[in-house]
């Protein structure tokens, strides 16, 4: 891409492109802006990787409908990081170096945020993170190590854990804390963070137990038997897609809602949007 174009001046030009007007001639000189952008798109967090693709398509679809970037149309590629954070760095180098992008974008595990960090300041390219919550990735990377490639666009684990402690430090009827979590990065700064800020405020808390579960784990069973044996008043969740449904079916089948006064869900970067309540006819 020709040089004299800054980074900044196409992610102003998307911003600032009229609607409606026509592809016209690329002013920046090249045949397409490329975006390349990944995601998990196999196993059971597809469905993350699978709104990373979608959403980008329908971006590029748009702005190319509307007129292109200063002329020029987007392009973009998708590739499944399989969660893995080798495939990360790996995807990030090919669609940088062998691909071309102009930018990339995605990401889903934190695990593979924070491998592909470093790359990206080699790179020198700029990468947009949309899930990969760990708090590490801007306060460690981009605040201590200076790491200028990394835009995050999501929210960090700050709404998983700092809110839940904030939300049940005055429930004095819950002191026994346990966690199910996800055995990675997220997991871990999630349980964390949940645990310092909640002891800030009442250090009278117990947490009594944690079991952690890898990617692909299909039976929950011993991680819920492990942390109900310790009868904990709540439990802090930390896997999320398919596996975090899986965990909450078998625990319901166990009973698990029985005995504990909370279960607390956390679910990364990717909200739920409760649907709207039906509008009630009117009345005659």
């Amino acid at each position: 891409m020709n040089k004299k174009f800054s980074a900044l001046s196409i992610l102003l030009a998307l911003f600032l492109l009229p609607a409606g007007q026509a592809l016209a001639q690329c002013q920046l000189g090249v045949p397409a802006i490329k975006i390349g952008v990944q995601g998990a798109a196999s196993g059971p967090h597809s469905d993350y990787g699978r709104q990373i693709e979608m959403g980008a398509t329908m971006a590029a679809e748009e702005i190319n409908a509307a007129g292109g970037v200063l002329g020029c149309k987007i392009e973009t590629k998708f590739m499944d990081d399989e969660n893995r954070a080798a495939t990360g760095v790996k995807n990030a180098r090919y669609l940088v170096t062998d691909w071309g992008a102009d930018f990339t974008v995605g990401t889903d595990s934190s695990g593979v945020a924070m491998a592909m960090g470093p790359v990206l300041a080699e790179l020198k390219h700029i990468h947009f993170f949309t899930h990969a919550a760990t708090h590490r990735l801007t306060e460690e990377l981009v605040a201590v190590k200076g790491i200028k490639e990394i835009v995050r666009v999501s929210v960090p684990v700050y709404q998983d854990a700092i809110t839940a402690a904030l939300i049940f430090k005055d429930r004095k009827d819950i002191k026994r804390w346990a966690t199910i979590g996800a055995d990675y990065e997220y997991g871990y700064v999630s349980w964390n963070l949940f645990k310092e800020t909640l002891k800030k405020y009442r250090p009278d808390v117990e947490f009594v137990a944690s079991a952690w579960a890898p990617f692909l784990t299909l039976d929950f069973s011993p991680h819920i038997a492990a942390v109900m044996a310790q009868k904990p008043d709540a439990i802090f969740a930390t896997p999320w897609a398919g596996e975090a449904v899986m965990l909450l079916r078998q625990s319901l089948i166990q009973g698990v809602f029985d005995n504990v006064q909370v279960w607390w869900q956390a679910m990364g970067g990717s909200p739920i949007t409760p649907p709207k309540p039906p509008i009630p006819p009117c009345s005659s």
